[in-house]
């Protein structure tokens, strides 16, 4: 017995609406997908964010309690000039993954990171790049690196004397 045209049409049909059923739910599959990656993405982008700024204000916070008390811890005695005052500060933080902190006093440059590839120590050493940050008219903002995306902030703080100023 030998199958008809109109037989082997219907058996087509069935296999290629299996297939296509089989397609449409892969298809949607990877849709959805898609949408969970790009939204969590774009919410984990968001927290990086959130927490990058957060930090940043936690160390103003951090320094501006340090400054507020104006004493030396190791000697108990108030600080005299602006370059003790910060390497005492800087001797005293350890920076979070990836953070880094800079002084800048008169032509000096000190920092403390604990960022992999050492961003923080190359951005002291780039005295141009450091210069247009402190020169900014900002206080805070978000620039490119070789590194990547950097967060920055920067606040001046003024000797006991008055002489001296470093963000």
């Amino acid at each position: 017995m030998t199958k008809t045209p109109q037989n082997s049409t219907m058996e087509m049909t069935r296999v290629s609406a299996r297939w296509r059923i089989v397609g449409w739910i892969v298809l949607t599959t990877l849709l959805a997908l898609l949408a969970v990656t790009v939204t969590m993405r774009s919410f984990l982008m968001g927290q990086v964010s959130e927490s990058a700024n957060a930090a940043i204000s936690q160390e103003f916070d951090e320094f501006r309690v340090f400054a507020q008390e104006g004493v030396d811890p190791t000697t108990a005695e108030p600080f005299t000039s602006l370059e003790p005052f910060m390497q005492r500060y800087l001797s005293r933080q350890t920076p979070a993954t990836g953070e880094a902190i800079i002084a800048v006093v008169g032509d000096q440059v000190m920092y403390t990171d604990n960022a992999r590839d050492d961003p923080g120590e190359l951005l002291a050493r780039d005295r141009a790049r450091l210069n247009e940050l402190v020169q900014s008219s900002e206080n805070s903002g978000v620039s490119d690196s070789e590194h990547g995306e950097m967060r920055w902030g920067k606040m001046s703080a003024g000797a006991p004397n008055g002489d001296e100023q470093a963000p």
